[in-house]
């Protein structure tokens, strides 16, 4: 089985809010999206997949509402709890986490020490990495996507590298 990548550059543009945790407050950025696709070659059309078609379903799961990454809350999966949040008022208590995350009424509170943000739950984008710019995280989420949407076996499916740059990149 042959194989080949695609390069698909400034896909899109991913705008996101994140806590800079030294400084104790809520920062944002945009960072543009570019992305590698491996996979085998199509026998009829000759392609990995059809470049417009791939490029337009990149965008719609980037931006997908619940589970996306555009125009949301960037939180590292190690947050803690309401109880780290009690603790934070409680002279001499221990704290254990900077950053903590609940559900209190419907909604999801995200609070540090210094301020608190009530917010809906898909206006969150939690994430496993602590690289600044989820790489690892938006490689394995595209992959999933990508692979369950195109029905790709196993054996035969698609491998992505992702590039973030706060810059548009170029073209070749």
């Amino acid at each position: 089985m042959k194989t080949a990548t695609m390069f698909m550059g400034n896909i899109t543009q991913i705008d996101f809010a994140y806590i800079d945790l030294n400084k104790q407050m809520l920062k944002g950025g945009s960072l543009n999206l570019s992305v590698e696709v491996t996979g085998p070659i199509e026998e009829q059309e000759n392609v990995v997949v059809d470049f417009g078609s791939i490029k337009r379903t990149i965008k719609s799961i980037i931006d997908d509402k619940e589970e996306g990454y555009d125009h949301k809350l960037w939180v590292t999966k190690d947050f803690g709890d309401r109880t780290d949040v009690d603790s934070w008022v409680k002279p001499g208590a221990t704290i254990n986490k900077k950053i903590a995350m609940f559900e209190h009424a419907g909604q999801v509170i995200v609070a540090t020490p210094s301020f608190m943000i009530s917010c809906p739950k898909n206006a969150i984008k939690i994430y496993d990495h602590h690289s600044p710019f989820l790489v690892k995280d938006i490689e394995e989420y595209l992959e999933s996507n990508l692979n369950r949407i195109y029905q790709l076996p196993i054996s035969q499916s698609l491998k992505i590298r992702v590039y973030l740059t706060d810059t548009p990149l170029l073209p070749y």
